[in-house]
């Protein structure tokens, strides 16, 4: 006969979140390292902590290679309750005073890439090669080809439009 508890204690004195890193990214993460907690259950709120724990060795899953890491955060907001699902971001780089552009913006190039900048007269555009850095996957940043104030197309086109209709009419 089984026994069933009639309570469960939670110790909420700090906040942790455990995560599953791929070999790819878990090399990028150190300890330390700051983290950002945000939950789509709380609009405009957050967390910051620090990596905490890296799992020295890996765990393989139905033959995807995974790393325990975890992120601690000092204070308990009774806002964020045990289980919700949440977001964290871990800062592995950061720069100040760059240049950013859309990732959509990027146009590949042979090994680099190029974006269409806006000309003066705001309607034509000319496609600019550009050396890119550290990105987030939303936001890139150039290094070389453009500079502050230069106007690119976030979603540039391919090609030349073509023609509608069904014999270019």
């Amino acid at each position: 006969m089984g026994v069933t508890p009639l309570v469960s204690l939670v110790d909420r004195s700090e906040i942790h979140v455990d995560l599953k890193l791929s070999e790819n990214d878990v090399v990028k993460v150190a300890l330390g390292q700051p983290v950002t907690l945000t939950s789509d259950s709380l609009p405009n709120w957050s967390a910051k902590g620090t990596v905490s724990y890296i799992a020295p060795a890996a765990q393989v899953t139905n033959g995807v290679t995974t790393y325990a890491v975890r992120a601690s955060f000092g204070d308990s907001d009774p806002l964020l309750r045990v289980g919700m699902n949440s977001n964290v971001s871990i800062i592995t780089a950061h720069k100040s005073d760059v240049l950013l552009v859309p990732s959509t913006a990027l146009l590949p190039k042979g090994s680099g890439h190029a974006v269409q900048r806006l000309n003066a007269d705001g309607k034509t555009v000319n496609e600019v090669d550009v050396q890119t850095g550290l990105t987030d996957g939303t936001l890139t940043e150039v290094v070389s080809g453009l500079k502050s104030g230069d106007q690119v197309v976030p979603l540039p086109s391919l090609g030349t439009p073509k023609p509608s209709g069904p014999f270019g009419g």
